[in-house]
């Protein structure tokens, strides 16, 4: 007698070949998951600042607890931990350095733009501040941050320093005059309170005036506003010669000519070449004054400058 169940287990060719090949799917499908890092193997990320920072922090932690660093969180396996840390400064460190801090390449990269752009850390805590640096990595090295002082800081030390020397008491009156529109470097160090950076910063600022009009005009250099004290000291030591003066013809100057002048802004340059366009040559200086853009001061800091050709 035949069995009831014989039937079930009857395959057609059709069936027979449908089943094989879902068996084989389902044995493919079983080795690529057991299988699947060594077939698919997914690119281990690089770690962000938090993680290998994070690492090393639970590496100590295990370590104490008397924990070996093989179980331990991770973002697959890390391989090394972070460098001691070693004095930096964030606005001259190199990427490699940052690197080495435990940065990775993209943040490392990430900072480098920020400083090509202009950007500047004044002080530690504008490093912090940067979305790359959470307050695990900059704990971590903040006692490691040596910011060097920036330029104006270094004059406001330099100025300071120079101001606590002991100066040797002399009769003022009986210090020579300087010409300040014919003085080198030398010769403006000499003067009380000017140091090196001072003396630079006045022959940059008078080569683009095209010389002093007036000895007031030292108080426009760049910080001597925040030293005044200095400029009081120098005043009774200098004098002018308005002869010396680079004027700059108003009939004849190009548009790049007027904008090199500290007191000429673009947009009163366009001004002054509109007019000489629509009106013709300027016939005096005052003409000049038809600008709404050149208010009575501005001109008469302007007047010695500026010249007209017949």
């Amino acid at each position: 007698m035949d069995s009831p169940y014989k039937g079930l287990f009857a395959f057609s060719r059709k069936e027979q070949i449908g089943l094989i090949f879902f068996l084989s799917v389902i044995l493919v499908c079983l080795l690529a998951i057991r299988f699947q890092e060594y077939i698919f193997p997914v690119p281990e990320p690089q770690a962000v600042v938090l993680d290998s920072a994070w690492l090393a922090h639970m590496d100590s932690i295990h370590l104490k607890n008397g924990e070996g660093t093989k179980e331990r969180f991770s973002i697959k396996e890390t391989k090394q931990r972070l460098a001691d840390p070693v004095p930096f400064d964030p606005n001259t460190i190199s990427l490699e350095g940052l690197v080495n801090l435990g940065f990775s390449q993209k943040q490392a990269e990430s900072i480098e733009r920020y400083r090509s752009k202009g950007g500047r850390f004044k002080e530690k805590e504008d490093f912090k501040k940067m979305y790359v640096v959470n307050d695990f990595m900059f704990n971590r090295l903040e006692a490691f941050i040596q910011i060097t002082p920036s330029n104006e800081l270094k004059d406001k030390m330099s100025y300071e320093k120079e101001s606590d020397k002991e100066i040797p008491m002399v009769d003022k009156n009986a210090m020579a005059m300087l010409e300040l529109n014919s003085a080198d470097s030398t010769q403006l160090e000499a003067l009380p309170g000017i140091g090196p950076v001072f003396a630079n910063r006045i022959l940059e600022y008078r080569d683009k005036l095209g010389g002093f009009s007036s000895v007031d005009q030292l108080k426009e250099v760049y910080g001597m506003d925040r030293y005044l004290e200095v400029f009081e000291q120098v005043r009774p030591h200098v004098f002018i010669s308005s002869k010396v003066l680079r004027p700059i013809d108003v009939n004849k100057a190009q548009w790049v000519d007027l904008v090199r002048h500290p007191y000429i802004e673009k947009s009163i340059a366009n001004s002054i070449i509109a007019i000489r366009e629509q009106h013709g040559p300027y016939k005096s200086v005052d003409e000049i004054k038809r600008s709404h853009l050149i208010s009575d001061d501005l001109y008469r800091k302007l007047e010695p400058y500026l010249i007209v050709s017949r």
